[in-house]
């Protein structure tokens, strides 16, 4: 049975990949958008769906943009990966 990632593994995966430390208020509201867009498509088979995947890539820039964080790049790319490897 795979086991899937909670909120704190979300978090702590993020402090160590962010390398923009801009508090832990952003950090935190960061998590629960992520969250909240993984959990309903949780065990979809959204990666394997160019519409499911496309999704996941726009909303996660849009999460990334409205925290002030780069929507593009290496923060993108690990936590896109992150989230396909886990959810």
């Amino acid at each position: 049975m795979m086991s899937h990632p909670n909120q704190q593994d979300i978090e702590s995966w993020l402090w160590e990949s962010a390398n923009i430390l801009r508090g832990p208020v952003v950090i935190e509201s960061v998590v629960e958008k992520v969250d909240s867009l993984v959990q309903p498509v949780r065990g979809t088979g959204w990666q394997t769906s160019h519409p499911g995947d496309r999704m996941v890539r726009q909303e996660l820039r849009l999460i990334l943009k409205n925290s002030g964080l780069p929507p593009a790049g290496d923060l993108f790319d690990r936590a896109y990966a992150y989230i396909q490897e886990n959810y």
